[in-house]
């Protein structure tokens, strides 16, 4: 910034601004991205900022988000900051957020670069799945024999935080009818022949896109 003298511009004075943007997120590894166990989610800054003014003992993820994010992150969800340009959302059981969803950076208190001085940031960050999916673990069980009045009972289960969609299969066309389309956990088989070999078998899908 230069001020001149009108009628003698040899006169003047000059002085030196420094304009600083709010903190931003940076879309690398790993910001607004879902850890592999589907727990958490890390953001990262492009800056040191302040925290949104949160002490250690504050994890209120109100004072940084938007209220219409954490009402998304399930029961008592935290918000940790591990540096001033790193922040760890840990989410609470029944949590709805999935990737895709947007992090809106709009607290109570405003996030600032870390001086104090710079504009207020209102970022809105889309959250990613993981870099490394990880496929659910899946068992099976069921029944060991079966008579001509009962249907087979097979039920699956997954290793994971939130509910998982289940993908039937069977070679055997009459029981590939049955189970197609099903995405419970125990479907209904009914047999129409008997005394013959055939496999059923289950693709499970997690909120994540693992397989």
């Amino acid at each position: 910034f230069t001020v001149t003298d009108k009628v003698d511009r040899t006169r003047g004075a000059s002085s030196t601004f420094t304009f600083l943007m709010g903190p931003k997120a940076v879309f690398d590894v790993p910001s607004g991205t879902f850890d592999t166990s589907g727990t958490s989610i890390a953001v990262g800054f492009d800056q040191m900022t302040n925290r949104a003014l949160m002490l250690p003992s504050n994890a209120d993820c109100s004072q940084v988000l938007a209220g219409s994010v954490v009402s998304k992150l399930g029961q008592s969800p935290t918000c940790v900051w591990q540096g001033d340009d790193f922040l760890v959302i840990n989410l609470g059981s029944q949590a709805t957020i999935v990737p895709g969803d947007l992090i809106v950076i709009n607290g109570t208190t405003p996030l600032q670069s870390k001086c104090g001085y710079s504009s207020v940031e209102l970022s809105e960050i889309p959250v990613a799945a993981p870099f490394n999916l990880v496929a659910p673990v899946v068992s099976i069980k069921g029944s060991s024999e079966v008579d001509r009045c009962s249907p087979i009972y097979v039920e699956a289960t997954a290793e994971s935080p939130r509910e998982v969609l289940y993908v039937w299969m069977s070679d055997d066309p009459y029981i590939d009818a049955q189970i197609m389309g099903y995405t419970g956990s125990t479907p209904t088989i009914n047999l129409d022949i008997y005394d013959e070999v055939f496999q059923v078998w289950v693709v499970a899908v997690d909120f994540l896109g693992g397989v």
